[in-house]
């Protein structure tokens, strides 16, 4: 779970492991954005037409191991 403390500094170090992929990525955390809860949100237009399982696999390769872990 993301502290609200960090929502900030976490969404920054996304969207820096993201971008070397995603050039126009934009990344947003925060409580009920769409959905009861924590919510990530992580826009690029490399996501038009693709499944949330789709979009999830390609953030998911896209980050380091070790963060994503973390």
């Amino acid at each position: 779970m993301i502290r609200k403390k960090d929502y900030t500094t976490v969404a920054k170090q996304l969207r820096e492991h993201l971008a070397a992929r995603f050039d126009d990525v934009d990344v947003q955390i925060g409580d009920d954005i769409h959905y009861k809860g924590v919510n990530v949100v992580i826009t690029t237009r490399v996501f038009d037409g693709l499944l949330p399982e789709q979009r999830f696999h390609h953030v998911v390769r896209s980050l380091p191991p070790e963060f994503y872990e973390k």
